[in-house]
């Protein structure tokens, strides 16, 4: 840059100067204009590189945070997408238990049914296996006179030994069936 506020100088020394010159000195003249041109296009475009310079500086920290940002947003949205992954987890983890739960509630109240049942029938057959067996001991004693017998005039029925109530007829049932 110095170099061409010499040659500034000079060349407007030499225009006052030799305004009436003769042609040889016009060749160095000359040589002189196209040295200030040269400098002064390698001036502006110095001044052009260093824009541009600083303008790729400005990209690269615009570039540099814009990174950043993306690096921070998408461990934002990780986090977000482990919390819910993992509030996922625990809502299936609840209802599979609940689940659990419920099959197992299920699976008793269908045993208590069975066994229900199960006894219900048995004790129906006992009370009618035990009805019939006092009712043919009631009958073997009708052969056999007997204080209770009808002819005394105190006839009793038989009873249930799983209900005590009076043994079923055909009319009537065991009050436990």
């Amino acid at each position: 840059m110095r170099e061409y506020e010499v040659l500034l100088l000079k060349s407007d020394d030499v225009d006052l100067n030799d305004d009436d010159a003769d042609g040889a000195k016009s060749g160095d003249q000359q040589q002189q204009q196209d040295k200030l041109s040269t400098i002064d296009e390698t001036a502006s475009l110095e001044g052009q590189v260093a824009d541009l310079e600083q303008e790729i500086a400005e990209l690269r920290s615009e570039l540099t945070e814009a990174l950043a940002e993306r690096d921070r947003l998408a461990a934002v949205a990780a986090a977000a997408k482990e919390d819910s992954d993992s509030e996922a987890r625990k809502e299936l983890a609840a209802f599979q238990e609940e689940r659990t739960r419920t099959e197992r509630q299920v699976a008793a109240l269908q045993s208590r049914l069975s066994a229900s049942e199960t006894d219900r029938e048995r004790g129906t057959w006992d009370c009618f296996n035990a009805s019939f067996k006092e009712l043919l001991f009631h009958a073997s004693q009708t052969l056999q006179p007997s204080p209770n017998s009808p002819a005394s005039g105190r006839a009793t029925r038989p009873t249930c030994p799983g209900c005590r109530s009076s043994a079923p007829t055909s009319r009537t049932s065991c009050s436990r069936s």
